[in-house]
């Protein structure tokens, strides 16, 4: 597997922002319950 420098620079700045806990992981938040929902909408969302 080829891996492009688009996914390097997103791997290297998603590992930046949580070590340094400035990405916090609101995946069971309440307060975010919405978020969830459309991305269970867009998993689940016929491919054009």
């Amino acid at each position: 597997m080829m891996v492009t420098g688009a996914e390097k620079v997103t791997s290297y700045v998603i590992d930046y922002l949580r070590e340094r806990d400035l990405l916090p992981d609101h995946r069971s938040d309440p307060e975010y319950a919405a978020w969830n929902e459309a991305l269970k909408r867009v998993k689940n969302a016929p491919l054009a």
